[in-house]
């Protein structure tokens, strides 16, 4: 449950803050998905809000992760993620330190996949699944 959150909070945060319009979210998916070489099917899980199970659509959803600031400059960016998810939490200062400690852990499992074409945001999804859950963030 916790992966898909993420996904969502992600991708709900993006529009809502940054794009007002359908339009312009098309726009975006459609850049990240023609960079990836995605298939329409993984554009449309994303757009759905659910994680794609081919290699170029979780490469669609690193593109997206780093247009998001997730990702920067091929690593894990641990502020930009909590900058992401903050408005998600409603400005609740106790999960937003957990989401803090949440990506502390992460950062040291998503630094081993660096190297890895597109695993990074499989291992980020996976441990924010993980810890997510151990630190009371899935019901979010």
């Amino acid at each position: 449950m916790f992966r898909i959150l993420i996904l969502c909070a992600a991708i709900a945060t993006f529009s809502d803050c940054a794009y007002n319009k359908t339009e312009k979210l098309e726009v975006f998916f459609k850049d990240c998905q023609t960079k990836t070489g995605a298939s329409q099917e993984d554009f449309e899980a994303i757009k759905q809000r659910r994680i794609p199970d081919t290699p170029e659509g979780l490469c669609m959803v690193e593109c997206i992760f780093s247009k998001l600031k997730i990702f920067r400059d091929g690593k894990f960016n641990k502020n930009g993620m909590v900058l992401t998810f903050t408005p998600v939490l409603k400005g609740d200062m106790g999960k937003v330190k957990k989401l803090n400690e949440v990506a502390t852990k992460c950062e040291k499992e998503v630094a081993t996949k660096r190297n890895e074409k597109c695993q990074m945001v499989r291992t980020l999804i996976d441990c924010f699944s993980k810890y997510g859950n151990d630190l009371g963030l899935a019901n979010q």
